[in-house]
């Protein structure tokens, strides 16, 4: 057959019907394998298995058993290293957010990971790639940004929900989880009581280590620095003019609705800005 030979479509059906369910011997798929090797694509060709592969989705079946020929497998550093300057060579990390919506648009309905538990070995491997990974500050302020519309935690505390039901008894309105952006250490409040310009926090007595239960060495580091954020928010917050009570959990756990009535009212007439 000459160099350059192209079959009809007629004969390519026939061919395609005939190969229909035949199997390669694996002495077969090796020489096809090697015969393939330092073979490189053209551009041209590469386009048309895009276009010819676009829009078509493996069976269940087929995915078990891609699943199970990978399964164990790890990448030796040599071929992520080709991995890596493919994508490269694509533009894959001149914009990673236009390919992370193109990832994101492709697998949407995919339900391969819904419900996916990663092994506790996963999970390391996770943790000790992260582990030394420095994120730029263009990033850190972009996460900054981002958790300003997030509303966290997910849910309210019950704490939380004692004080805005009291709110509620009294027919004051409030706001939850607002956004505070004019101090330096902006953050969301758990509470905002617009009319008062004030801001009640709801403080767990673990989280964010309570004096009154808690010494400095029962507490690790970062609890100890929670501690101190907090303080330094309360200072930032009076400067701008806001009113702050901060609760504790044991006081929010023991407090009636008068009581808390009074606390508010003195708190608003500058008599009783809780301390931490």
């Amino acid at each position: 057959m000459s160099k350059g030979f192209k079959h009809s479509e007629e004969t390519k059906q026939k061919m395609r019907k005939k190969a229909l369910g035949r199997h390669h011997s694996k002495e077969t798929k090796r020489k096809m394998s090697k015969s393939q090797e330092g073979r490189k694509l053209s551009k041209e060709h590469i386009k048309k298995l895009i276009e010819i592969n676009t829009g078509k989705h493996h069976s269940e079946e087929t995915k078990r058993k891609i699943g199970l020929i990978h399964k164990g497998k790890k990448l030796s550093k040599e071929e992520i290293k080709k991995r890596t300057e493919t994508r490269r060579k694509n533009g894959w990390y001149k914009n990673p957010q236009e390919q992370s919506k193109i990832i994101s648009e492709r697998n949407r309905g995919n339900k391969y990971n819904l419900g996916r538990k990663f092994s506790n070995e996963h999970r390391k491997n996770i943790s000790i790639g992260l582990k030394n990974k420095r994120k730029s500050k263009e990033h850190i302020e972009k996460i900054k940004e981002n958790r300003k519309n997030q509303i966290l935690p997910f849910r309210d505390t019950s704490i939380e929900l004692k004080i805005q039901n009291f709110l509620k008894e009294l027919s004051i309105d409030f706001i939850t989880h607002k956004y505070i952006k004019d101090i330096k250490h902006g953050y969301q409040c758990d509470i905002f009581i617009p009319s008062m310009n004030l801001i009640i926090e709801c403080d767990g007595n673990y989280f964010h280590g309570n004096p009154n239960i808690f010494r400095d060495e029962q507490l690790n580091e970062r609890f100890i620095k929670q501690r101190e954020i907090d303080k330094l928010r309360t200072k930032e917050l009076e400067e701008q003019g806001y009113t702050v009570i901060r609760l504790w959990e044991e006081e929010i756990n023991k407090i009636m609705l008068y009581d808390f009535k009074i606390k508010i009212e003195n708190g608003t007439k500058g008599n009783n800005k809780s301390k931490i």
